[in-house]
């Protein structure tokens, strides 16, 4: 274990830093209600900055990796996830979590071809990104593009590229004339967002199967480091949050 690095992490060095103002407030009595408040605010935070904490929330988010169907899936949607526009529509990039969702769909669409695998989600660009060679279409472009590149006919690919959230992608799928609400839909998004995904497509469709991809790089952190406080610790913890959020706010909305 790098030492040097441990102390380089911003979220420790945060943490650290309180520590003088924590022994100040603990010598006031009247402020020693403040400390405690301060001291347990600064132990979840440092809690859940830790890959142990952000496992420990993505639990309660886990859904079955992958449903066994009866059917091999019909239609295998990819739900998008970021994209970058560049200064020209040439330098237009997706992001590498919307790779990592294509390749796992590219592999499972491998498996059943003769299903169709669709791209979606809006690019979301602002009225100053609309340049030449750049439309709201773009993103889901990109997508068809990487998809065709690894293996897959173009005859095979759809694009959706109008549902702005999690709610509109089974609202919009379903509008497609290739669709049908008795499809066996396959769903490929990350783990985290996986459960309120497979909660809205179930709302439009029969048979809905779930094909994950994971936020993890393949090297799981262990020992001592597992319950240290870090930048990717707290960005995790920060995904979860939302999508632990997003579920609420799904059940008071919808």
């Amino acid at each position: 274990m790098n030492f040097r690095s441990i102390f380089a992490e911003p979220i420790i060095l945060f943490l650290a830093l309180q520590l003088p103002f924590l022994m100040v407030l603990l010598r006031r009595r009247g402020s020693r209600l403040i400390a405690l408040v301060l001291l347990v605010s600064l132990g979840a935070l440092g809690y859940f900055s830790t890959p142990g904490g952000s496992e420990c929330l993505e639990s309660h988010l886990r859904f079955e990796t992958r449903v066994k169907a009866e059917k091999a899936p019909q239609i295998i949607t990819v739900l998008s996830a970021g994209f970058y526009a560049g200064k020209h529509s040439y330098q237009d990039v997706i992001s590498d979590e919307t790779v990592a969702r294509l390749l796992t769909a590219i592999e499972w669409w491998m498996q059943n071809p003769e299903a169709l695998l669709v791209m979606q989600g809006e690019s979301g660009l602002l009225p100053q990104q609309f340049v030449e060679g750049r439309t709201e279409a773009k993103k889901t472009e990109l997508m068809a593009d990487f998809a065709q590149k690894h293996g897959v006919p173009a005859n095979h690919i759809l694009i959706e590229p109008v549902s702005r959230n999690t709610h509109e992608h089974p609202l919009f799928l379903a509008k497609i004339k290739e669709v049908r609400p008795d499809h066996v839909i396959g769903v490929v998004t990350s783990t985290p967002h996986l459960r309120r995904a497979i909660l809205e497509f179930g709302k439009v469709f029969d048979h809905v199967v779930a094909c994950p991809i994971s936020l993890d790089n393949g090297n799981p952190t262990v020992g001592l480091k597992r319950w240290l406080p870090s930048s990717d610790g707290l960005f995790a913890t920060t995904i979860m949050l939302h999508e632990l959020v997003g579920l609420l706010w799904y059940h008071l909305r919808f």
